[in-house]
């Protein structure tokens, strides 16, 4: 007897259901057909339950619904194309089950302390870039210099003047070429005589790899006391 089934309603359980209702119909018990096929019981079952996942992985399911179905006088080619087809969209629908519950919790939890990492590692670059861009900056930048006295453009009658001022510790003061001594909190004094006339005072101040800090002062004498 031969079945006239429509594939494009043919599932996995229809298809079992078809190959269980011919066996029932044609008196023919799960031993009887197990014995005649040379098919293990509990594949036949399986067959019949749509239950692909019990059956031996490969061809063998395939093969299995072959013998099943031409020993039930079913129309092979169709309930084969339709076990493909069926069988290929319970694989689609699990694998997309799988990425849609599965893979988006453990990338969540993969990249969670990733991102932790990253954040991290860019904080202390962060971090190390600013101590670092401080650190040059103190270190080529000049040193401050103030001078309290002389003023600019002064106009006195002495032969000398002193000029007091403070830069930073550990800074290099030179008065017209003439290095003086600093005081450890960075002020220093010097006496610088004169001469008639317009007197020019360059005072620099300079750390060991820095770029100096120059100051220029003018004195007008005008005559002695």
């Amino acid at each position: 007897m031969s079945f006239t089934i429509n594939k494009i309603l043919l599932s996995l359980d229809i298809i079992g259901e078809e190959l269980k209702k011919t066996r029932e119909n044609k008196k023919i018990s799960l031993e009887k057909a197990s014995l005649e096929t040379g098919i293990n019981a509990k594949y036949l079952k399986a067959l019949e339950e749509g239950n692909t996942e019990k059956l031996p992985k490969g061809v063998y399911g395939k093969s299995f619904l072959k013998e099943y179905s031409l020993f039930l006088g079913l129309d092979t080619d169709t309930l084969i194309e339709a076990y493909s087809d069926g069988n290929e969209k319970k694989e689609n629908e699990k694998n997309k089950n799988l990425f849609s519950k599965k893979i988006p919790k453990a990338h969540y939890f993969l990249s969670f302390p990733k991102i932790i990492k990253n954040t991290i590692i860019a904080l202390a670059l962060i971090i190390c870039l600013t101590y670092l861009g401080y650190s040059l900056k103190n270190v080529f930048s000049p040193p401050e210099l103030s001078i309290m006295n002389p003023n600019n453009n002064t106009t006195t009658a002495d032969n000398f003047v002193n000029i007091n001022g403070r830069t930073e510790p550990g800074a290099e003061v030179i008065i017209n070429g003439e290095q003086i001594l600093i005081e450890s909190d960075g002020s220093f004094s010097k006496e610088l005589g004169l001469k008639y006339g317009l007197n020019t005072i360059y005072i620099t101040a300079q750390k060991k790899y820095s770029r100096k800090n120059e100051q220029i002062k003018t004195i007008m004498v005008k005559g002695y006391n």
